[in-house]
């Protein structure tokens, strides 16, 4: 039994309890070896992840493809909607609403994926299809061609010069439709009776609208020099009628990038318009001194009118913190 102890009794003292977590001393070192074997497990683990995760990446590509080319298949094959169904007029009418089609199909299926790199592997494969797409449709409407009047011929060709010129669908597929229209025209010109100056003056637009494409094309991705290069490469090709505008658009965008980035870097020069405004006229000249000029006297505006809006800002700000 027990013993209680009595208020005139011996003291107690509660004896501790020793530490169950010992001391500093009492833990062995961790062997390097060990460290090492828990390291490599973690990078093991994170290659599992990144594999896994590349998996998944074509799992959801696969699955947009397999839509895509499903959706091609139908716009392509369909009984009674599919391109290579229609005859005659309507294998030329029907192509502008195909083409729309396969991008909006593109867009269908493409919108299901979430990381960039997913986005990434489904163009790079979508594009492939859809030129694959496009050139079937182009051999049908070239086999019904053959059998129709040189209006509708005509309409065709009309038509691809047309979307060479709007370069809708990429530099690749642009030289590939080219290309399949120049057959076109080779093959069937003689058959309709186009003679063989008609057929040279098509040819030789076919080319200059290609080469326009091919250089608004760089313009429009930043590209002032590459369409500049470009340019004084093919400007032979490029209808005569039509270089001296080609020429005049690309100086226009080179002239507008150059000023550009002279305003970005008087702007850091200078604090006032009129110091940047006297750099102008001393370090430009002709053109490229007019549009700087028109850039800085921009920028050095829009900075004060976000000046003034601060100051009634704070002003603001301040009368409300008195109310």
């Amino acid at each position: 039994m027990p013993t209680v102890p009595r208020l005139n009794g011996p003291t107690v003292r509660a004896t501790p309890e020793p530490s169950r977590l010992g001391t500093p001393e009492s833990y062995a070192p961790v062997n390097p070896r060990v460290l090492g074997t828990i390291g490599q497990a973690l990078g093991q683990v994170e290659q599992v992840v990144e594999r896994e995760t590349q998996r998944m990446d074509e799992v959801r590509v696969n699955e947009a493809l397999a839509q895509y080319g499903t959706e091609l298949d139908g716009l392509l094959l369909d009984p009674n909607k599919g391109f290579l169904n229609q005859r005659g007029t309507r294998a030329v009418e029907g192509l502008d609403p195909f083409r729309d089609g396969v991008s909006m199909a593109r867009k269908n299926a493409g919108g299901s994926l979430s990381t960039e790199r997913q986005r990434m592997l489904f163009e790079a494969q979508a594009d492939r299809l859809a030129r694959q797409a496009d050139s079937r449709a182009l051999g049908h409407t070239s086999t019904e061609i053959a059998r129709t009047r040189d209006e509708t011929f005509e309409a065709l060709v009309k038509r691809n010069l047309a979307m060479i010129a709007d370069n809708p669908m990429g530099a690749e597929a642009v030289s590939e439709t080219l290309a399949a229209t120049r057959q076109l025209v080779a093959t069937h010109g003689d058959a309709v009776g186009w003679s063989p100056a008609k057929m040279q003056q098509v040819d030789a637009e076919l080319r200059s609208q290609a080469r326009i494409g091919q250089v608004a094309g760089m313009l429009a991705n930043n590209d002032e020099a590459g369409a500049a290069a470009l340019l004084a490469r093919v400007q032979n090709e490029i209808l005569p009628d039509k270089r001296a505008e080609v020429q005049r658009l690309v100086e226009r965008e080179t002239i507008d990038v150059r000023a550009q980035k002279a305003r970005d870097e008087l702007l850091t020069r200078f604090d006032n318009v009129d110091d940047a405004l006297a750099a102008v006229t001393k370090e430009q000249e002709g053109q490229m001194e007019d549009r700087t000029r028109q850039y800085v006297e921009q920028a050095f505006a829009d900075r004060e009118n976000r000046t003034k809006r601060q100051v009634q800002e704070n002003r603001d700000l301040a009368i409300q913190a008195i109310n």
